[in-house]
């Protein structure tokens, strides 16, 4: 249900924003997507749960930041790391919808559960104050951003029925000013409406580092059965895993 979901809510915005991608452009993407590493010869090398990725594998792979500005524009330097994301194509990236909001008006909000309209219930960061950071050619980004793999926010796209005191719904689609380039990374596979679901899926991404109990800077892979997936996301209310 989860992945019919990202696969509708891609087609709705897809629909509506401005730098729409072609149906040729769409049928590529099937023929490119998917690659468990950037660079063919590597690919021979089997993945394996619970480990540090090595350079160019999942090269959809992307990491959300917020920036703070220095001075004067263009002047910035990298502020937090919000999220993992994902790339869907060469301008779309799909990360949670709770990492691009402000939290601290959306936790007073549902703390009191005031009534007011879903829309109401969260403030969304300025496109401005959000930066990607594409590919896979570092597993600690913090130590690897340069120009070639830093792209800037077009805009933000929250599902209309993002939830935030629930947490329904909480899918985000960031739109990027230019194409991420090939030799950064790739595109992801996106469901299609009949897919079955495998019985081991991997998370890949920054999660949460259990030895210190704070986000990981390094990107990790792990392993998880249907069982452990579920556990994960009841964990805590959801706030400790993005999927």
């Amino acid at each position: 249900m989860l992945m019919w979901l990202l696969l509708l809510l891609l087609t709705i915005i897809l629909s509506t924003q401005t730098e729409n991608i072609t149906e040729n452009e769409n049928a590529a993407l099937k023929h490119e997507c998917g690659s468990h590493f950037l660079v063919a010869r590597n690919r021979h090398v089997r993945s394996i749960g619970g480990r540090l990725v090595v350079k160019d594998e999942f090269p959809w792979v992307a990491a959300v930041f917020r920036r703070r500005v220095i001075l004067d524009y263009p002047h910035w330097q990298i502020d937090k790391q919000l999220c993992s994301g994902v790339q869907l194509s060469g301008i779309h990236v799909l990360t949670a919808a709770h990492c691009l909001i402000r939290r601290h008006e959306t936790i007073d909000w549902c703390r009191h559960k005031y009534r007011i309209e879903l829309r109401y219930r969260f403030v969304i960061l300025q496109k401005e104050a959000v930066v990607v950071m594409a590919g896979s050619s570092c597993n600690d980004p913090l130590e690897c951003l340069s120009g070639s793999n830093i792209y800037y926010v077009n805009e933000i796209t929250v599902h209309p029925e993002y939830d935030p005191c629930l947490n329904e719904n909480d899918i985000a689609i960031i739109t990027l000013t230019s194409n991420i380039s090939r030799t950064v990374g790739s595109p992801i596979c996106m469901p299609s409406k009949n897919v079955t679901r495998s019985f081991h899926m991997y998370a890949v991404g920054f999660g949460l580092d259990t030895r210190f109990w704070a986000a990981s800077q390094n990107r990790m892979d792990r392993q998880l059965s249907p069982r452990a997936l579920e556990r994960m996301r009841s964990r805590e209310g959801g706030e400790a895993v993005d999927d």
